[in-house]
């Protein structure tokens, strides 16, 4: 059986989220950013791969290497699951990473 995130672990995460996106200097922004990767990654080892939280991680990489690395591991598990919901969202948000990088063609979408 699928074990996903309580409702509080998850409203933890949205409120990292906010402060990361609101931070207002870097160091600030450094903080931030290491609580909400910190905090996730407790999250992936306690319930495996996960499709929201490996999005999730995604969503905050500056890098689009990783993150669209990352986002095709989520799509993979909501695949796998059934999510059609996340599907949508994770393939918006791929979508975006690969327009945006310039990385749109058929191998780098594959891959």
């Amino acid at each position: 059986m699928l074990m996903k995130c309580s409702t509080d672990e998850w409203n933890h995460v949205v409120r990292l989220a906010v402060l990361l996106s609101e931070a207002a200097d870097c160091d600030s922004e450094k903080s931030a950013r290491r609580r909400y990767f910190s905090f996730l990654r407790a999250l992936l080892k306690k319930y495996g791969d996960d499709a929201d939280i490996l999005a999730s991680i995604a969503d905050f990489y500056i890098y689009d290497r990783p993150a669209v690395s990352l986002l095709k591991k989520a799509y993979a598990c909501a695949l796998k699951n059934g999510d059609r919901k996340n599907l949508t969202f994770i393939s918006a948000s791929l979508a975006s990473r690969l327009i945006c990088s310039g990385s749109t063609s058929k191998m780098e979408l594959a891959g």
